[in-house]
């Protein structure tokens, strides 16, 4: 046992299951129960089997969400999904099967997206599950034993898998599941279970028996019945004895350890492996038809390491586990191991030297842990011929991560570590302390592990669920809650179960009144309202608030809060199983709730875990740690920055929390606004208001000696910000899936922070050591090296965002299958399946990734861990945040794509002053409704991406179409005004379009393309239309040079005009050589209007620009026209103080009075119904024909005086009560 300081090279990466319930269909599928009858179908059994226990909320949550038993199995490489996680849940009444395959291949359409939940009639006994697949045809086999001794067997389809097959119409129980009670548990109690092929499995009995069940095709299983047939092989180790004892277990009875409940007997089997030799291409030509036979290793409860032969039940070789003292049969056991299965064996499937089969790696429990490597031996025809001691002098411990705590092993696996020497392994131990699980790694050679054994390596856990444990200082109460609204809400932080519970929980221990809280709201709306009710603001002794004390009790209900949200999440954090993919070579730990990836860290991620370490762990750290992640930094260059991170952290937890929010907020501030001073004394500012005076004299002298040490501090600093942005060559290949997608992105937030952070020290140690005049260090350029950091600073503040910013993102990758799935669930078709229709809530950064970002399917392979670090720096790569990077509008274009305007208002502070980034704050706006704002944006960008290299300045592709980006940007000022009055038009803001209308005409040259001069008056003529401005818009329809285009303007305007009641201003415009088309236009106004007294004025506009004109007998024509339409509407014939058609006779009179005697005649055209002329015309009005034919006859000033005596007659006599015919 060691108190040393570990060595950090892995970052555990905890992913949460709730991806599960916002994405993925859950199928509950109740198993049947062990009959001989015809099966059933699933269908049948109901949901209200599902039991919930009744008790507290954390007792309903670890029923329903902490399994107790976990492990994820690896299917052939060529089938999907491949990676196979499974869960025992529910009192152990439930298996859930689901996927959690990183990558799918590239023919797949939509990804397997169901969660399987299989309800057993009885619970799964502990250990009692396994998992193989059938060779021949794409099929998953699970095998799983209830405490009743039922082994069920599921043989789960590719199409039952991917397309839910379980709920197709006739399905029966017996497509997919059988069931077998062996005779042998009448007498022997089942241990725990081994899947061995998909035709055969073994159970270890609680005796020491050894059960081989497998089918044989003397036994067939009948297809109408869901019952399976076996052959039960009692293993044998060779002698009467032994079979007598397997036959009545009562005889020769050995030592039992109590078990539970039950009595485990020391020679029962808790461990094994299963080996299936590879001939060799010398053994083959030796004897062809001779198979090497497959090998059982097997570990009993008194330390005996067993090698069996699989296929004949016979014992083949005996040892100790640890090869310290011959096995015996006698009474006298000092080594005993506890009876709960583990894994306590390893194969690797290699072989180094001629005469190895392959090679063993034993674990004995008895003590902290010690480790023993065999080879297996063959003969000259590969057969077994026994077991060597690697090293049987040497003595492999493995010390536990700390000295304070009881620390067992849990399991280990061992992985290859390089795809070119076929001797260097990797050994993973799994460390836990109840809940607390640790991870220790060892890379070491074959034929020299004493030399490598004291090289071991840690995982250390990510930042994102470790508690900040204060509220900040000098901040109001709403700043308090929403600092732990966003801590607690972070994108993959907690689950909305944890949040719910800890809720639950928290209500009942302060009592809450039900009327406070709705359970219908979304859990981040009771979150918000519950926790502040719980705390009032009194008043000082003068009756004054006292926000001081409100600030502080509201800060320790949120840490209240947080904290049983923490102690909940760590529940969820236990790990049940260490498992390792043969072919990718990830490496994971499977949780209570969740799953963890374990990935390389980052060179800067090394840097920060390890710059306190010892002198011990340097050399490892170069060794271990090549150019692939960084600036591959070694000896002195190493020590170096080591110690810089060191003096930064000092600097940063010496200062008091007040000065270190001050800090943030500076920096923060300095970095997003524009800078109106120079580098010096920006740096002079920071130094004075952040940090000065705020240092201990200790702290200054520490930083001072760490600087002393350093051989070139100037360096040091190149260094880390190089291992920070080092441009990878490495780039993806395959397709992510969701799970891989949020594994990709939770390790893209973790080294987001370490970044941000980093950086952020970094900042204020240089402005430290250059700014005071008594500072005795000094570095080279440090305004130069400011400005760097500065520019990373604001790079990873927009980073910082993006990851922890939360955001409903769209369901983008199901198949039609999964589609039409949910359909159906949605209309409760089936009511087996559910399905939750809303969108996922993830993270900004989330919604940035693309499919094609993971790593190689094979090849890459025995560097999973590595490829997993080098896919998250790709990604933060790709982002490409520097000053002319893409990445900022990719982000707008991202937020704006699903309608996340509120999202993208706030991302707008980071777009950089230029005129790129105004404009994309343009377009945020003008999708938010700030048209002014957004106008605002437009014009400052106008200069800048006018004259702009459009592939220099592609950073704002991602919101054009390639002909939007070929035609507007570097064309000049007229092209870009008008895509500007194009994106207004489409926001139906008229005014704007009319104001960048006029400044793409002012700036165009009369030489410039006719075409776009039309389509910007177009613009122009309509947006001033609208908007009423009617003197600009007379002014574009006379610049009109397409004749077709300027009559159909003219209609609109003058339409426009008299309906708004300007006619007089449409007269007073001069229309040079347009006014016959006026007239037009309004003869045809006039024929088309339905009611002359209630609709817009169009004869009397026309009778004024006629008369305006000298055209007196026209003027008189269309008066004479409304007269007809008046008498013909009956107006004023119901009514005798009507003057209406009595005032149209007169000016009617007036007109035709204004012409010579012998002029004074019209034509009018009198409309009649068909038959009553025979030489009657069909006449069209718009677009419609008249059913009406029509007569002309002249009307001279007599007749029309006529009219009017007629008309003034009828009036007088309605008025004296009289009658007029």
């Amino acid at each position: 046992m060691t108190d040393l300081t570990p060595c950090f090279l892995y970052k555990e990466t905890r992913i949460n299951l709730d991806w599960d319930d916002a994405y993925r269909l859950t199928a509950n599928i109740f198993l049947p129960g062990h009959h001989g009858g015809p099966s059933k179908r699933s269908s049948q059994h109901s949901a209200e089997l599902i039991k919930t226990p009744e008790g507290k909320p954390d007792t309903l949550f670890s029923h329903r969400f902490l399994a107790t038993a976990a492990s994820v199995h690896y299917r052939p490489v060529e089938r999907y999904p491949r990676c196979i996680m499974w869960r025992v849940l529910e009192n152990a009444q439930v298996l859930s099967v689901t996927s959690v395959d990183f990558t799918k291949p590239n023919d797949i359409r939509g990804e397997f997206a169901t969660t399987f939940r299989f309800y057993f009639p009885e619970p799964i006994r502990q250990n009692c599950v396994g998992f193989t697949d059938n060779p021949d045809r794409d099929e998953l086999v699970i095998y799983a034993l209830t405490t009743g001794n039922v082994i069920y067997t599921l043989n789960l389809s590719s199409e039952f898998l991917l397309k839910n097959l379980v709920v197709k119409k006739g399905s029966k129980d017996s497509d997919y599941c059988r069931t077998y009670s062996p005779n042998s548990f009448i007498i022997h109690s089942p241990h725990f279970l081994m899947a061995i092929d998909h035709q055969s499995l073994l159970v270890s009995l609680q005796d020491g028996t050894l059960l081989k069940l497998e089918k044989s095709h003397l036994f067939p299983d009948e297809p109408d019945t869901s019952i399976s047939k076996y052959f039960e092989k009692t293993f044998s180790e060779g002698s009467y004895l032994s079979l007598l004892k397997s036959k009545m277990p009562f005889l020769g009875r050995t030592g039992h350890l109590r078990y539970g409940n039950d009595s485990v007997s020391f020679s029962a089997v808790i461990s094994s492996a299963v080996y299936t030799p590879r001939q060799s291409h010398d053994s083959m030509m030796i004897d062809s038809h001779q198979e090497a036979n497959a090998l059982l290793f097997t570990v009993s409860v008194n330390h005996t390491l067993k090698i069996w032969a699989l296929n004949k039940g016979h014992l083949l070789h005996a040892v100790d586990l640890l090869n310290e003292e011959p096995p015996t049969s006698n009474h006298t056991i000092k080594t005993l191991l506890d009876p709960a299965p583990s894994q306590l064996l390893t194969i690797i499937d290699v072989s180094l030297q001629d005469d190895h089969m392959c090679y063993l790696v034993s674990f004995s429990s008895a003590t902290t842990g010690k480790f023993k490597f065999w080879a297996v031996l063959r003969d000259e025809y590969g057969q077994f011929e026994g077991l060597a001691d690697l090293y049987p002098t040497s003595e492999f411990c493995a010390d536990p991560p700390t000295a304070n705590s009881v620390w067992i092993i849990s399991e280990f696996r061992i992985t290859a570590a390089s795809p070119t020497d076929p001797s260097l392994f990797n050994l993973w131990v799994l460390w836990k302390s109840n809940t607390t699980f640790k991870v220790q790694n060892l890379q070491f050679k074959m034929e020299a592990i004493p030399m490598y054994w004291n090289k071991w390596t840690s995982a250390t856990p990510d930042s994102l669920h470790v508690s900040p444990g204060r509220t900040p200082s000098e901040v109001t109460s709403e700043d308090i809650t929403d600092y732990w609204i966003d801590w607690l809400f972070f994108p993959g932080r907690f689950t909305d179960h944890v949040l719910r519970t800890a809720l639950a929980v928290y209500e009942d221990y302060y009592s809450v009144p039900a009327n406070n809280d709705d359970e219908n709201d979304p859990i981040k709306a009771r979150v918000a309202k519950l926790i502040p009710a719980q705390v009032e603001l009194q008043k000082m002794v003068d009756g004054s608030p006292d926000y001081d004390k409100y600030r502080h009790e509201l800060g320790l209900q949120w840490i209240r809060y947080c904290r049983l949200c923490t102690e909940l999440d760590k529940q969820r954090s236990e790990a049940l199983s260490l498992v390792a993919d043969p072919v990718s070579g990830f490496v994971w730990t499977v949780n209570a709730d969740g799953i963890t990836a374990l990935r390389e860290c980052t060179e800067s991620e090394v840097i920060l875990h390890n710059y306190g370490t010892h002198a011990g762990n340097l050399q490892l750290l170069s060794e271990r740690t090549p150019k692939r992640l960084g600036a591959s930094l070694q000896g002195e260059e190493l020590s170096d920055v080591l110690r810089l991170i060191q003096a930064a952290t000092d600097l940063k937890y010496d200062l008091m929390d007040r000065a270190y929010d001050n800090c943030v907020w500076r920096l923060q501030k300095e970095v997003l606004e524009d800078a109106l001073f120079s580098y010096g004394d920006r740096m002079d500012s920071l130094y004075h208001n952040c940090i000065a005076d705020e240092l201990s004299p200790s702290t200054i002298d520490k930083i001072e000696n760490a600087f002393a040490a350093m051989n070139d501090p100037q360096n040091a600093f190149s260094s880390i910000l190089s291992s920070l942005f080092h441009s990878d060559t490495y780039t993806g290949t395959t397709k992510l899936t969701t799970f891989g997608g949020t594994v990709l992105v939770t390790g893209s937030q973790e080294v987001i922070n370490v970044n941000h952070n980093l950086l952020f020290s970094l900042v204020f140690l240089l402005v430290l050591i250059s700014v005071p005049e008594e500072s005795s260090i000094r570095i080279a350029e440090p305004q130069r090296l400011f400005t760097q950091l500065l520019d990373y600073v604001r790079e990873y503040e927009v980073l910082d965002w993006v990851s922890r910013t939360p955001l409903l993102i769209p369901d983008k990758r199901l198949s039609t299958e999964e589609e039409l799935s949910k359909g159906l669930a949605k209309l409760n078709i089936e009511p087996e399946i559910t399905a939750t229709m809303k969108k996922r809530r993830a993270s900004v950064l989330q919604w940035l990734l693309g499919e094609n970002y993971g790593p190689p399917a094979l090849g890459l392979g025995r560097g999973g861990n590595l490829a997993l670090s080098e896919c998250v720096r790709q990604f933060l790569t790709t982002l490409e945040l520097g000053t002319h990077g893409n990445g900022f509008s990719t982000i707008s274009s991202a937020l704006l794509a699903i309608d996340a305007v509120g999202t993208a208002v706030e991302f707008i502070k980071y777009l950089p002053s230029t005129c790129w980034g105004n404009y994309v704050a343009g377009r945020i706006h003008l999708r938010d409704g700030n048209v002014e704002a957004a106008a605002l944006g437009f014009r400052r960008s106008a200069c800048g991406l006018a004259k702009a290299n459009p592939t220099y300045y592609s950073a704002v592709k991602s919101l054009l179409t390639e002909i939007e980006l070929e035609s507007s940007l570097g064309k000049g000022l007229p092209p870009y005004y008008l895509h500007i009055a194009s994106l207004f038009e489409e926001a139906k803001a008229p005014a704007y379009v009319a104001e960048f209308c006029q400044a793409a005409l002012v700036a165009l040259d009369d030489a410039q393309n006719l075409d776009l001069k039309s389509e910007i008056l177009l613009k122009l003529f309509q947006s001033n239309l609208q908007i009423s401005l009617y003197d600009q818009a007379y002014l574009a329809l006379t610049q009109y040079t397409n004749g077709p285009l300027q009559r159909t303007a003219l209609r609109e305007l003058v339409g426009s005009m008299v309906e708004a009641g300007q006619g007089s201003k449409l007269c007073s415009y001069p229309f040079v050589g347009l006014q016959d088309e006026v007239d037009e236009a309004l003869v045809y106004k006039c024929s088309s209007i339905i009611d002359v007294t209630t609709g817009p004025p169009f004869h009397k506009v026309l009778y004024a620009w006629r008369v305006q004109r000298g055209d007196y007998r026209g003027a008189a024509a269309i008066l004479h026209e409304r007269l007809q339409r008046i008498q013909t509407a009956s107006v004023g014939s119901a009514d005798p103080g009507s003057r209406s058609v009595s005032d149209g006779f007169l000016v009617l009179l007036n007109a035709m009075s204004c012409v010579g005697e012998e002029q004074a005649w019209i034509l009018s055209t009198k409309r009649v119904e068909d038959g009553q002329g025979s030489s009657a015309k069909r006449t069209r009005v718009g677009n419609e024909v008249s059913s009406a034919a029509v007569k002309r006859t002249v009307v001279t000033v007599e007749d029309v005086r006529k009219a009017y005596q007629i008309e003034v007659e009828r009036v007088g006599l309605l008025l004296n009560g009289g009658f007029f015919v």
